[in-house]
C-alpha cells in the first residue's frame, strides 16, 4: 500500500524512467563543441573570445547555486524544463550572433542551460526511483545512463565538426533542435516528490 501510495507500477510513476535516459541523450547533444573557437574567432577579436569565455564561467558560477534552490524549490520538472529552454535559446542566439552583445547574451543562456541541469537532473532521477521504492537502483541506473550521455556527447561532436564543415551555424542549429526535444520530453515529466525540503540559497553559505 505504501509503495502504491508513493506511484509505484502506475503509468505516472514509471514514466519517469523511460524518459528521463531520452532527456539526458538530447539535453548533451552538443553539436557545436568542436567549431565553438572558430565560430568566435570569425566575429570576435581574441581578446574579446577570452572575455566571453570569462562571461561563461562567472555565469555558471554564480548561478549554480541558486539553480539549486530553484530545483527545490519550484520542483525538478520546471528546473529541468528551464535548462533545455535556456539551451535553445542559447543555441538560437548564437545562429544568428555576429556582434560582442549577442555572442555575450548566448553564452549568458548557455550558462543558465548547464547551472540549472547540473544536479537537478540527477536528483530528478533519484528522487522519481524513490517514488517507486527502488533507490537501490540508483548507482547502476546513473552509471548506465552516465553512458548515454558520453556516448551522446561523442556522436554529436563528430556529427558536429562534419555539418559544420557545411556551414558552422548548422552545428548550433542541430543543437538548438536537440535543446528542444530535450525541452518536449522533460514537459512530459511527473514532478516526483522531494527527498528534501527547499532552504534559501543564502543558508548554503552559512
Amino acid at each position: 500500500a505504501e509503495e502504491s501510495s508513493k506511484g509505484g507500477g502506475s503509468p505516472s510513476g514509471t514514466k519517469n524512467l523511460v524518459l528521463y535516459p531520452r532527456y539526458v541523450i538530447f539535453q548533451n547533444a552538443y553539436f557545436w563543441m568542436p567549431i565553438f573557437f572558430l565560430y568566435f574567432v570569425e566575429r570576435v577579436s581574441l581578446p574579446e573570445l577570452l572575455t566571453l569565455e570569462v562571461i561563461y564561467y562567472v555565469a555558471v558560477v554564480a548561478l549554480e547555486v541558486p539553480s539549486g534552490y530553484c530545483s527545490d524549490r519550484f520542483g525538478r520538472r520546471l528546473t529541468l524544463m528551464g535548462s533545455a529552454l535556456a539551451l535553445a535559446s542559447a543555441y538560437a542566439v548564437f545562429c544568428f550572433a555576429n556582434d560582442m552583445l549577442a555572442l555575450s547574451i548566448a553564452q549568458t543562456l548557455l550558462a543558465a542551460g548547464i547551472a540549472l541541469n547540473s544536479g537537478s537532473e540527477t536528483s530528478f532521477h533519484y528522487d522519481s526511483l524513490e517514488a517507486l521504492g527502488k533507490t537501490e537502483e540508483y548507482a547502476d541506473r546513473e552509471a548506465r545512463i552516465s553512458r548515454l550521455s558520453l556516448l551522446s556527447r561523442s556522436g554529436a561532436v563528430l556529427l558536429g565538426g562534419l555539418i559544420a564543415t557545411i556551414d558552422i551555424r548548422w552545428a548550433y542549429g542541430l543543437s538548438c533542435s536537440a535543446a528542444l526535444i530535450a525541452l518536449l520530453t522533460a514537459s512530459r515529466f511527473s514532478e516526483p516528490p522531494q527527498s528534501e525540503a527547499a532552504q534559501s540559497p543564502l543558508r548554503q553559505f552559512i
